[in-house]
């Protein structure tokens, strides 16, 4: 990756309720996602990186990803597995495996660093 040319895409899904109209806008989740990319855009950005971040909508977090690797023209999917705190391992969940099957692209899962 070369960090002059290459850009990094930041994408936080919100996953909406069925319940709701896809566009609604909900400020705590759309505060939190926009946080989330602020502090991440903030450490590509130090680091040198051209990085873009992307704020969407939808009703599964898989096919978001999806969606956008396709109109983004993007290589690579970096997803980081969450922990299952009561037997302590890393399990493949249903988005993870969704972005392995459905993805044309290459997916990295990586497990968090420790705290």
């Amino acid at each position: 990756m070369n960090p002059n040319e290459d850009v990094i895409h930041l994408i936080y899904v919100i996953e909406m309720d069925r319940t709701l109209p896809i566009d609604s806008e909900i400020p705590p989740l759309t505060a939190k996602g926009e946080n989330t990319l602020k502090n991440l855009e903030f450490l590509a950005k130090r680091l040198k990186f051209n990085v873009e971040g992307h704020l969407v909508q939808s009703r599964d977090i898989g096919s978001a990803i999806i969606q956008e690797s396709f109109e983004k023209n993007i290589n690579t999917i970096i997803i980081e597995l969450q922990k299952n705190e009561i037997n302590d391992y890393y399990p493949l969940n249903k988005m993870a495996e969704y972005l392995l099957i459905n993805s044309k692209c290459q997916v990295i899962l990586v497990k968090p660093r420790s705290a």
